[in-house]
């Protein structure tokens, strides 16, 4: 078992290691390696990321005020984060129900849903900040 596995297994260390906590460096380590790796097997995800990437850089563009700035980023990122964590649920829905079942569909649905509400609340932001730019500019 390689460090990094034991370090996310603090429930059962090897007997030479004693129980203890990641250091910060180490939970930066154990986020990012959890992250390539979800961006490396998730289609989803990986339009998602692009998607907030590309929305991180165009608001930095002179259009947009600093709560126009903020709002596109945080709605972005939130998205991201909640496409994360709809798929953690689904890791974990398939490692304990494997195959279809209605329950564990019913489960994923839902995850599913905060990443598209979550969806629908950005694009409206994005909305609302491109008609007060239309607005400021031709009005």
């Amino acid at each position: 078992m390689d460090k990094a596995t034991q370090l996310r297994n603090p429930a059962h260390p090897p007997q030479n290691m004693p129980k203890t906590h990641p250091s910060l460096l180490q939970s930066f380590e154990i986020a990012t390696n959890g992250f390539k790796t979800a961006l490396k097997d998730e289609r989803n995800l990986k339009i998602i990321a692009t998607i907030a990437l590309l929305v991180t850089l165009g608001s930095f563009l002179p259009l947009f005020t600093t709560a126009e700035r903020l709002a596109l980023i945080i709605s972005a990122y939130t998205v991201l984060a909640l496409e994360l964590l709809n798929t953690a649920v689904e890791k974990i829905v398939d490692l304990f129900h494997p195959g279809y079942g209605k329950e564990a569909g019913v489960i994923k649905d839902i995850a599913a849903s905060a990443v598209w509400i979550a969806s629908l609340g950005a694009i409206l932001i994005g909305l609302v900040i491109a008609f007060n730019i239309i607005n400021r500019l031709f009005f």
